[in-house]
């Protein structure tokens, strides 16, 4: 068969070898989109044989503004950017708002000097901290872990998040983009608290207030900070909510769908209208509600 378009979702680079395997690809699609999940800009140099296929798409879409002009230089492609997005749905904690029953959940890299002084509040105090303590974990069942993921976030009053790879300056080479942790914890409507680095593109698509409240690296004396926050509920109240129905408004996938139909001329299917309808009207009613 043929088909109007071709679109491969690609985590690294090294997994652009796998579109061997399908034949006759570029004679059957119109139109080609790879969209290239993670690369930095100091690696650009070292990947020249998987440029060589990016070449062969019409379209290349990265999530990393950083890496946008170097990928541009590199491929006979066009090269745009688009950020990730997320389920909102799926994170959302209403209508019906679980019990924030879980102090702070941290995932993945941490400070440890941070890690350490939260830890003691949990032994020394009715403080219920969540964290991980493997290394390099894997799941067979990547739905269940995303779920599980969300209702862990959803049940979570604080959520510390930082810019991607923040600890590997070796691999970033500095560059610093927008987290997966900062989609997360505003539509799961967390208080998130952490640094992003100097990042414009945070800037631009988290705008609104307190969107994250600055928790400098390294920090040791958080429990002052987090006595100080839960002393303002109202400001953490309406904290909560922005993040919730700003995430269901701008950072649902279905919006980075729809960024993609248009870069190549497909007019949006009915599905994709009907859920940006339900996310708005979820949007209006979490402005009516009172969150837990």
């Amino acid at each position: 068969r043929n088909y109007e378009l071709f679109i491969m979702i690609c985590q690294f680079p090294r997994d652009l070898l796998s579109l061997n395997a399908i034949e006759g690809w570029r004679r059957r699609c119109r139109t080609s989109v790879c969209w290239l999940a993670e690369i930095w800009a100091k690696e650009i140099s070292k990947i020249k044989g998987y440029l060589k296929i990016l070449s062969q798409f019409d379209y290349v879409i990265i999530p990393s503004a950083g890496s946008l002009e170097p990928v541009r230089e590199a491929i006979d492609s066009n090269c745009v950017c688009i950020i990730p997005g997320i389920n909102t749905v799926r994170f959302c904690p209403y209508p019906n708002p679980p019990i924030r029953s879980i102090d702070v959940y941290s995932m993945g890299r941490k400070s440890l000097i941070t890690h350490r002084a939260l830890l003691k509040m949990a032994e020394q105090n009715r403080f219920f901290y969540i964290y991980d303590t493997f290394e390099r974990m894997k799941t067979l069942l990547p739905r269940d872990h995303r779920i599980l993921l969300a209702n862990v976030a959803k049940r979570s009053r604080y959520f510390i998040v930082n810019a991607p790879k923040f600890n590997q300056q070796i691999e970033t080479g500095g560059q610093t983009e927008i987290s997966y942790r900062f989609f997360e914890g505003a539509a799961s409507g967390t208080v998130m608290i952490g640094e992003t680095g100097e990042n414009g593109a945070f800037k631009k698509h988290f705008n609104w207030p307190d969107v994250l409240v600055h928790l400098p690296y390294d920090t040791v004396d958080i429990a002052e900070i987090l006595d100080d926050l839960d002393s303002q509920p109202e400001r953490l109240e309406k904290v909560r909510k922005n993040n919730v129905v700003q995430s269901l408004l701008r950072h649902d996938w279905v919006y980075r769908w729809r960024e993609i139909l248009d870069l190549v001329g497909l007019k949006p299917r009915p599905a994709l209208i009907a859920r940006e309808e339900y996310l708005k009207k979820l949007a209006e009613d979490v402005t009516k509600t009172s969150s837990s």
